[in-house]
C-alpha cells in the first residue's frame, strides 16, 4: 500500500465497518459473554481486581 492512498484507506474502512455491523447484527439476540480466549495480538482483558488493602498503621512505640 502506498504512503498516501485515501481510496484504499476508504475501502478498508468500509470493509471494517461492514464487518462490525454484521457482527453487531449477529449478536443482537445473544447476551454478551466474557472472552475466554483473547485474540492474538490483543492484551487479555484484565480481571477487575479488588483494591489492595491499605497498609496497617505503625504500632506506637
Amino acid at each position: 500500500m502506498s504512503e498516501q492512498d485515501p481510496s484504499k484507506i476508504d475501502q478498508l474502512l468500509d470493509l471494517l465497518l461492514d464487518a462490525l455491523n454484521e457482527r453487531q447484527a449477529a449478536r443482537q439476540d445473544v447476551p454478551p459473554q466474557p472472552v475466554s480466549t483473547p485474540l492474538p495480538g490483543l492484551a487479555p482483558q484484565a480481571e477487575p481486581r479488588p483494591e489492595p488493602a491499605p497498609p496497617l498503621p505503625e504500632p506506637p512505640q
